[in-house]
Protein backbone atom coordinates (compact mmCIF):
# COMPACT_ATOMS: atom_id res chain seq x y z
CA UNK A 1 0.00 0.00 0.00
CA UNK A 2 1.09 3.18 -0.82
CA UNK A 3 2.03 5.42 2.11
CA UNK A 4 1.65 9.36 2.39
CA UNK A 5 2.75 11.61 5.28
CA UNK A 6 0.86 14.23 5.76
CA UNK A 7 2.29 17.30 8.27
CA UNK A 8 0.04 20.12 9.43
CA UNK A 9 2.93 23.13 10.49
CA UNK A 10 3.93 24.04 13.95
CA UNK A 11 0.92 23.46 16.65
CA UNK A 12 -1.82 25.55 18.42
CA UNK A 13 0.75 26.93 21.15
CA UNK A 14 3.53 27.95 18.56
CA UNK A 15 4.57 31.61 19.51
CA UNK A 16 2.69 33.92 16.42
CA UNK A 17 1.57 31.29 14.43
CA UNK A 18 -1.91 32.66 13.54
CA UNK A 19 -3.64 35.34 11.64
CA UNK A 20 -4.23 39.21 13.00
CA UNK A 21 -7.40 38.30 14.93
CA UNK A 22 -5.64 35.19 16.65
CA UNK A 23 -7.24 32.17 14.57
CA UNK A 24 -3.87 29.49 14.97
CA UNK A 25 -2.10 28.46 12.02
CA UNK A 26 -2.47 24.81 13.13
CA UNK A 27 -6.36 25.03 13.34
CA UNK A 28 -6.40 26.43 9.13
CA UNK A 29 -3.56 23.95 8.40
CA UNK A 30 -5.31 20.36 10.07
CA UNK A 31 -8.59 21.68 8.42
CA UNK A 32 -7.05 21.13 4.93
CA UNK A 33 -5.49 18.28 6.19
CA UNK A 34 -8.85 16.75 7.18
CA UNK A 35 -10.41 17.47 3.89
CA UNK A 36 -7.37 15.79 2.19
CA UNK A 37 -8.03 12.32 4.14
CA UNK A 38 -11.41 12.84 2.94
CA UNK A 39 -10.55 13.07 -0.90
CA UNK A 40 -8.00 10.04 -0.25
CA UNK A 41 -9.59 7.81 1.86
CA UNK A 42 -11.50 6.94 -1.67
CA UNK A 43 -7.39 5.26 -2.68
CA UNK A 44 -5.36 2.67 -1.34
CA UNK A 45 -3.07 4.68 0.96
CA UNK A 46 -1.90 5.07 4.55
CA UNK A 47 -1.89 8.34 5.77
CA UNK A 48 1.18 9.15 8.11
CA UNK A 49 0.94 11.54 10.64
CA UNK A 50 4.11 13.84 11.81
CA UNK A 51 2.82 16.44 14.11
CA UNK A 52 0.94 15.94 17.11
CA UNK A 53 -3.05 15.01 16.09
CA UNK A 54 -4.54 17.35 18.84
CA UNK A 55 -2.19 20.62 18.08
CA UNK A 56 -1.19 20.56 21.45
CA UNK A 57 2.56 19.90 21.09
CA UNK A 58 4.92 21.25 18.51
CA UNK A 59 6.70 18.37 17.72
CA UNK A 60 10.31 19.07 16.69
CA UNK A 61 11.34 19.24 12.98
CA UNK A 62 13.78 16.31 13.80
CA UNK A 63 10.89 14.16 15.23
CA UNK A 64 8.36 15.00 12.16
CA UNK A 65 11.40 13.98 9.49
CA UNK A 66 12.43 10.64 11.16
CA UNK A 67 8.97 9.75 11.98
CA UNK A 68 8.12 9.81 7.88
CA UNK A 69 11.40 8.24 7.24
CA UNK A 70 11.35 5.36 9.37
CA UNK A 71 7.58 4.65 7.81
CA UNK A 72 9.27 5.27 4.32
CA UNK A 73 6.54 6.69 2.97
CA UNK A 74 6.34 7.55 -1.10
CA UNK A 75 5.31 11.33 -0.36
CA UNK A 76 5.63 13.71 2.22
CA UNK A 77 3.50 16.85 2.06
CA UNK A 78 3.91 19.54 5.00
CA UNK A 79 0.91 21.99 5.39
CA UNK A 80 0.92 25.52 6.17
CA UNK A 81 -0.30 29.35 5.53
CA UNK A 82 2.31 31.98 5.20
CA UNK A 83 2.71 35.76 7.20
CA UNK A 84 4.37 38.76 7.06
CA UNK A 85 4.72 41.04 10.06
CA UNK A 86 2.95 41.52 13.13
CA UNK A 87 -0.13 42.73 11.71
CA UNK A 88 -2.50 43.09 8.64
CA UNK A 89 -0.33 43.65 5.42
CA UNK A 90 0.05 43.58 1.65
CA UNK A 91 1.76 39.90 1.23
CA UNK A 92 -0.59 37.65 -0.56
CA UNK A 93 -0.48 34.40 -2.69
CA UNK A 94 0.52 30.80 -2.33
CA UNK A 95 4.01 29.23 -3.26
CA UNK A 96 5.54 25.75 -2.79
CA UNK A 97 8.73 25.02 -1.65
CA UNK A 98 11.42 22.16 -2.37
CA UNK A 99 14.91 21.84 -0.77
CA UNK A 100 17.57 23.45 -1.97
CA UNK A 101 19.29 20.64 -3.83
CA UNK A 102 15.71 19.50 -5.00
CA UNK A 103 15.57 15.89 -6.81
CA UNK A 104 13.69 15.56 -10.32
CA UNK A 105 10.75 13.93 -8.14
CA UNK A 106 10.59 16.54 -5.32
CA UNK A 107 10.05 19.38 -8.47
CA UNK A 108 7.58 17.28 -9.89
CA UNK A 109 5.55 16.75 -6.78
CA UNK A 110 5.49 20.44 -6.52
CA UNK A 111 4.58 21.09 -10.24
CA UNK A 112 1.31 18.64 -9.61
CA UNK A 113 0.43 20.70 -6.35
CA UNK A 114 1.33 24.43 -7.64
CA UNK A 115 -0.42 24.37 -10.47
CA UNK A 116 -3.63 23.49 -9.12
CA UNK A 117 -2.93 25.18 -5.80
CA UNK A 118 -3.03 28.77 -8.36
CA UNK A 119 -5.91 27.23 -9.92
CA UNK A 120 -8.37 26.31 -7.34
CA UNK A 121 -7.76 29.35 -4.79
CA UNK A 122 -7.76 32.15 -6.98
CA UNK A 123 -4.70 33.67 -5.44
CA UNK A 124 -1.81 35.11 -6.75
CA UNK A 125 0.69 32.22 -7.58
CA UNK A 126 4.52 33.17 -5.78
CA UNK A 127 6.38 29.90 -7.26
CA UNK A 128 8.32 27.19 -6.88
CA UNK A 129 10.33 27.74 -4.35
CA UNK A 130 13.78 26.55 -3.14
CA UNK A 131 14.63 26.46 0.81
CA UNK A 132 16.68 24.52 3.12
CA UNK A 133 13.59 23.86 5.52
CA UNK A 134 14.67 21.07 7.72
CA UNK A 135 11.20 19.08 7.71
CA UNK A 136 11.97 18.74 3.55
CA UNK A 137 15.91 18.51 3.81
CA UNK A 138 16.57 14.72 3.09
CA UNK A 139 16.70 13.74 -0.58
CA UNK A 140 15.52 10.55 -0.92
CA UNK A 141 11.32 11.01 -0.16
CA UNK A 142 9.83 13.41 -2.32
CA UNK A 143 8.65 16.20 -0.45
CA UNK A 144 7.18 19.53 -0.28
CA UNK A 145 6.40 22.44 2.12
CA UNK A 146 3.07 24.00 0.93
CA UNK A 147 2.08 27.47 1.79
CA UNK A 148 -1.34 28.09 1.06
CA UNK A 149 -2.24 31.75 1.20
CA UNK A 150 -1.21 34.73 3.96
CA UNK A 151 -2.88 34.81 7.34
CA UNK A 152 -1.95 38.40 7.48
CA UNK A 153 -3.79 39.33 4.28
CA UNK A 154 -7.23 40.48 4.52
CA UNK A 155 -7.93 39.02 0.93
CA UNK A 156 -6.23 35.97 1.60
CA UNK A 157 -7.76 35.48 5.23
CA UNK A 158 -10.95 35.40 3.46
CA UNK A 159 -10.16 32.52 1.59
CA UNK A 160 -7.71 30.28 3.98
CA UNK A 161 -10.73 30.16 6.44
CA UNK A 162 -13.63 29.24 4.50
CA UNK A 163 -14.81 25.97 4.08
CA UNK A 164 -14.41 26.46 0.56
CA UNK A 165 -11.25 27.89 0.59
CA UNK A 166 -9.83 24.93 3.08
CA UNK A 167 -11.64 22.44 0.52
CA UNK A 168 -9.86 24.11 -2.84
CA UNK A 169 -6.38 23.95 -0.85
CA UNK A 170 -7.01 20.57 -0.07
CA UNK A 171 -8.56 19.50 -3.34
CA UNK A 172 -4.96 20.67 -5.29
CA UNK A 173 -2.55 18.63 -2.55
CA UNK A 174 -5.04 15.37 -2.95
CA UNK A 175 -5.32 15.58 -6.81
CA UNK A 176 -1.33 16.61 -7.17
CA UNK A 177 -0.62 13.62 -4.86
CA UNK A 178 -3.10 11.60 -6.61
CA UNK A 179 -1.18 12.51 -10.32
CA UNK A 180 2.32 11.95 -9.23
CA UNK A 181 1.81 8.81 -7.06
CA UNK A 182 -0.55 7.08 -9.82
CA UNK A 183 -3.50 6.67 -7.31
CA UNK A 184 -5.87 4.67 -8.58
CA UNK A 185 -9.91 4.54 -6.98
CA UNK A 186 -11.09 1.53 -4.80
CA UNK A 187 -13.01 -0.94 -6.85
CA UNK A 188 -16.31 -1.16 -5.96
CA UNK A 189 -15.40 -5.07 -4.29
CA UNK A 190 -12.44 -3.45 -2.27
CA UNK A 191 -13.35 -3.75 1.37
CA UNK A 192 -12.14 -0.70 3.45
CA UNK A 193 -8.69 -1.26 5.74
CA UNK A 194 -7.88 -0.96 9.30
CA UNK A 195 -6.55 2.33 8.26
CA UNK A 196 -9.11 3.41 6.43
CA UNK A 197 -11.44 3.20 9.27
CA UNK A 198 -8.46 4.81 11.73
CA UNK A 199 -8.46 7.67 8.92
CA UNK A 200 -11.71 8.63 8.92
CA UNK A 201 -12.25 8.67 12.47
CA UNK A 202 -9.12 10.66 12.61
CA UNK A 203 -10.35 13.29 9.94
CA UNK A 204 -13.65 13.50 12.58
CA UNK A 205 -15.68 11.95 9.87
CA UNK A 206 -17.44 9.86 12.80
CA UNK A 207 -18.13 12.30 15.50
CA UNK A 208 -16.62 13.02 18.77
CA UNK A 209 -16.28 10.53 21.88
CA UNK A 210 -16.58 6.42 21.83
CA UNK A 211 -20.17 6.00 22.05
CA UNK A 212 -20.99 8.76 19.19
CA UNK A 213 -17.93 6.75 17.15
CA UNK A 214 -18.83 3.40 17.78
CA UNK A 215 -22.55 3.82 16.97
CA UNK A 216 -21.18 6.01 13.65
CA UNK A 217 -18.81 3.06 12.45
CA UNK A 218 -21.01 0.78 12.99
CA UNK A 219 -23.78 2.63 10.96
CA UNK A 220 -21.17 2.81 8.27
CA UNK A 221 -21.03 -1.32 7.88
CA UNK A 222 -17.83 -1.56 9.85
CA UNK A 223 -16.28 -4.93 10.94
CA UNK A 224 -13.60 -4.31 12.92
CA UNK A 225 -13.89 -4.10 16.42
CA UNK A 226 -13.55 -0.74 18.13
CA UNK A 227 -10.69 -1.05 20.59
CA UNK A 228 -8.55 -2.44 17.54
CA UNK A 229 -9.88 0.42 15.75
CA UNK A 230 -8.84 3.21 18.74
CA UNK A 231 -5.23 1.59 18.98
CA UNK A 232 -4.69 1.69 15.54
CA UNK A 233 -5.50 5.74 15.12
CA UNK A 234 -3.00 5.82 18.61
CA UNK A 235 -0.42 4.53 16.49
CA UNK A 236 -0.89 6.34 12.88
CA UNK A 237 -1.06 10.06 15.33
CA UNK A 238 2.03 9.45 17.86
Amino acid sequence: MVKIGLDCGHSKNTKGKQTPNGVKEWDLNNEVRKRVINILKDYDVEIIHTDNNEGYIDESLSARLTRYEVEKVDAFVSIHHNAFGDGWSGATGVEVYVDKKATVKDTKLAKCIYNRLVKYTGLKGRGIKKKNFYVINQNVIPAVLVEGGFMSNKQDYKVITSEAGQSVYAKAVAEGLIEFLGLKKKTLSSKKSLDDWANEVIAGKHGNGHTKRQASLKEAGCNYAYAKIRARVNKLCK
